[in-house]
């Protein structure tokens, strides 16, 4: 088929050289489930030619099935995008893939107070999907979020957030990822402030997702190391 088929052989050689990339990665190392997504309009269009050009020689069930599988897609997408939009079941808790959206500016905004009321200016994460989240979710508080491990992911932000120096400072982390023994090599003073849930508020009720702790860090004995 492919011999015969310039656009289809354009199509695979598209996502091929990437699946083998990710084929040899999972050798070695996990593959992120996100990581697939740049085949997904690759796949749709394969999926639409066979749906819209299905084969001479295959068979009437097929031809009548292609119809009923676009307008199951379109009601499937259809109900994914209305549950992002506004969770229809918040039970499934972090199983479900869109409780990544969920709850941060609560978090935010919690932060945000705390910071004030210490007269804090930093922000300190140690995961880069949590830096983002609170970079989101304090983008109008004047706050700086500062992303303590690889920080050549954030070679392009400005001079003015990327040394806290001496500066005491928040520090956020989900407690499944807590490191904040680790920082006590940095810092005199690692105290917990509060312990907050990240909820998941849906049409019908809400459902904690996670606890997300918050320290504060003062008395900084020597510098941040990116780790």
């Amino acid at each position: 088929m492919l011999k015969q088929d310039n656009a289809a052989s354009l199509l695979v050689l598209t996502v091929l050289p990437f699946l083998i990339y990710l084929f040899f990665h999972s050798l070695h190392s996990r593959v992120q489930g996100n990581w697939p997504a740049p085949m997904y309009p690759t796949l749709a269009l394969f999926a639409g030619i066979a749906a819209a050009y299905p084969p001479a020689n295959v068979g009437r069930w097929f031809k009548a099935l292609a119809p009923t599988a676009v307008g199951l897609g379109v009601v499937l997408a259809g109900l994914v995008y209305v549950h992002a939009f506004a969770p229809l079941n918040t039970s499934l808790g972090r199983k479900d893939p869109t409780h990544q959206m969920r709850g941060w500016q609560q978090v935010g905004d919690e932060v945000a107070r705390l910071a004030k009321a210490n007269d804090i200016d930093w922000v300190a994460t140690t995961s880069y999907g949590l830096t983002g989240q609170m970079s989101n979710a304090l983008k109008t508080s004047g706050l700086k979020v500062y992303g303590i491990p690889e920080r050549m992911r954030y070679a392009m932000i400005p001079d003015n957030l990327q040394n806290p120096e001496n500066s005491d400072m928040l520090y956020v982390t989900e407690e499944r990822r807590d490191r904040s023994q680790k920082l006590k090599s940095n810092f005199n003073q690692v105290e917990l402030l509060e312990t907050i849930p990240r909820e998941n508020k849906g049409l019908f009720g809400k459902t904690a997702i996670e606890n997300v702790r918050i320290y504060r860090l003062s008395g900084a004995k020597e510098p941040l190391k990116s780790n």
